[in-house]
């Protein structure tokens, strides 16, 4: 288990910034509301 992590976390350093902020926001649990926001902010960042 200990190892697997381990790899799971380098694998993540090898992603750039807008990956793992992809991959955090993809793991997030959030409700319809709180997606719109996220959807958004994310929508004002990239304009």
């Amino acid at each position: 288990m200990i190892r697997k992590l381990g790899d799971d976390i380098e694998a993540g350093k090898s992603r750039d910034a807008d990956e793992r902020e992809i991959a955090a926001l993809a793991l997030q649990r959030v409700d319809e509301v709180e997606q719109a926001e996220i959807d958004a902010a994310w929508d004002e960042a990239i304009d």
